[in-house]
């Protein structure tokens, strides 16, 4: 290990200097590609999946207490022709 690092630490050095920059910006490049590929880009995913998954589940409780609302309206309460009926008989029978 030592001597291939070794190796290309010497062709490194004998690099012009225009080509030094060339390979340490395309190692700097691999390197970012890499921490995307691997750690920010699957982090991305995993966030715009639960941002999806808060937007549906808000919509679903929306819609649930948009239902509550319209069935607490006292004309639309399910029990209040039952109350009616009941009331009449109690009067009926008092």
């Amino acid at each position: 290990m030592n001597t291939g690092w070794l190796k290309t630490a010497a062709r490194y050095d004998a690099m012009p200097l225009r080509e030094r920059w060339l390979v340490a910006l395309r190692l700097v490049a691999v390197i970012l590609w890499a921490a995307y590929f691997f750690c920010i880009g699957p982090a991305l995913q995993r966030h715009d999946a639960a941002e999806r998954s808060i937007a549906e589940a808000q919509t679903r409780l929306d819609d649930i207490q948009t239902q509550m609302t319209h069935l607490n309206t006292p004309d639309r309460h399910p029990d209040v022709a039952a109350r009616k009926e009941l009331s009449a008989l109690r009067a009926q029978l008092d």
